[in-house]
């Protein structure tokens, strides 16, 4: 595991930055190994996602998810899957907590959500979009399995695309919603538009955690395995 520069990755999250940092290398290959193991269960039940429409207009999604709410249903299934949840205990302790000293929104930050997305080989895809605005604080995904490529949206031009080879143990941290005054961005937008297609032929996985500022209301087209939809 990287040590990460947290200083950089605070200027990277605030209003001056980019709105989002790429960390390669850096979750401890120890979990990732055990990780891995967890999301080729083949008891594992992943739900097949369907293109959706957005204000941004249609966001086409070529994958599969398992995603468990944590604040919310039934917790037996994580219970069962220590590395998944091991998963969210790190965007806590390791990217959120540290990170309270530079935002100070962060030390009321609960991960309420962790989802895998399982793309497809070659074909697996998901199109430019914002993550939703009820997901505050930061936002952490974690490359899992696989290699894909992640596109980010200049932070002042929405023309100018940056990519990023995500192999395993890649982190991607984005800002959200509150993470500081808004009103001190000149010019740019709190979220960050991004897609990820997959390069590699066997497929890729990713994790993701996040916060919930809603997190008693379902989400429209997006289903949990252990709560409502």
């Amino acid at each position: 595991m990287s040590d990460i520069d947290f200083e950089k990755l605070a200027h990277d999250l605030g209003p001056e930055g980019p709105g989002f940092a790429v960390l390669p290398d850096a979750y401890p290959e120890g979990n990732l190994v055990e990780l891995q193991d967890e999301l080729t269960n083949p008891e594992l039940v992943w739900r097949q996602q369907s293109d959706v429409l957005a204000k941004s207009g249609r966001i086409k999604q070529v994958f599969s998810t398992f995603a468990h709410k944590l604040s919310q249903g039934d917790q037996a299934a994580i219970a069962k899957m220590p590395a998944f949840a091991a998963v969210a205990e790190f965007a806590a302790a390791q990217i959120a907590s540290p990170l309270e000293s530079y935002f100070p929104p962060l030390k009321t930050w609960e991960a309420d959500e962790i989802t895998a997305q399982k793309y497809p080989g070659i074909t697996g895809e998901l199109s430019g979009h914002f993550d939703l605005e009820r997901h505050p604080g930061v936002i952490v995904t974690l490359n899992a399995v696989g290699t894909g490529i992640l596109g980010v949206e200049s932070r002042l031009s929405p023309h100018y695309i940056t990519e990023f080879l995500m192999r395993p143990g890649s982190l991607f941290v984005q800002r959200g919603p509150g993470l500081f005054n808004e009103e001190l961005l000149i010019g740019a937008r709190m979220r960050q538009k991004h897609s990820v297609s997959t390069t590699d032929p066997a497929g890729r996985t990713s994790v993701t955690v996040r916060a919930n500022n809603r997190h008693t209301e379902p989400i429209k087209g997006f289903f949990y395995h252990n709560w409502q939809s």
